[in-house]
């Protein structure tokens, strides 16, 4: 059945009869209302790979809603990492570029560590514990690894290592605080585009 004939049966015999040129015109203009919706919720800057591969969450209702809420909590309280940092992530860590995925719980919630990578903190903080334990590890499974004497994981992140929270935002001295308000499910269809993707 054509796309004209749906519309027919969709409006009855005696309604409009739309062409197909009207019905482009409608899905042209639906899709350029759901990327200005997208771009209102996420008011950040996202890497356009990413974009590519993650805009349709951005529209959707638990989005709009996890969107307010930060939004919310940003007025009442101090929220790490910076609003330009949430999605940091996506600028140094191209989609077709990611090699490995390390998952985090939740943002460093002390002042200065949260920089939009898991684990990691901007130099000159020193590296926290949970960064140490990840590096006494690779000290044991990798002969001539060496401390970098710093808890700066960007180097990383543009060798194609995904350093992402499952929550990507936090109440400044509350972990754990920003948890089921919807990240999870925005973070899982993170993880859902790669491994839809035909590479390893």
């Amino acid at each position: 059945m054509s796309q004209e004939s749906v519309t027919k049966e969709r409006l009855g015999s005696n309604g409009p009869h739309l062409t197909t040129e009207q019905l482009q015109r409608i899905e042209q203009n639906r899709r350029a209302a759901l990327e200005r919706l997208a771009a209102r919720n996420v008011p950040v800057p996202v890497g356009a790979s990413w974009r590519n591969h993650i805009k349709a969450e951005f529209s959707k209702p638990y989005f709009t809603n996890l969107m307010s809420f930060v939004a919310e909590e940003r007025k009442r309280f101090t929220v790490y990492p910076k609003p330009e940092q949430v999605f940091f992530w996506t600028e140094l860590c191209a989609f077709e570029d990611v090699k490995v995925v390390l998952l985090g719980q939740d943002p460093y919630h002390r002042r200065g560590q949260a920089h939009g990578l898991c684990f990691s903190v901007p130099r000159p903080i020193p590296p926290p514990p949970s960064l140490e334990n990840i590096f006494t590890e690779l000290a044991l499974d990798i002969e001539d690894f060496q401390h970098p004497g710093h808890g700066d994981l960007t180097g990383w992140a543009k060798q194609g290592v995904l350093l992402l929270n499952s929550v990507l935002t936090v109440r400044s001295r509350e972990s754990t605080s920003h948890q089921g308000q919807g990240w999870e499910l925005f973070t899982d269809a993170v993880i859902l585009s790669l491994n839809t993707t035909s590479r390893p």
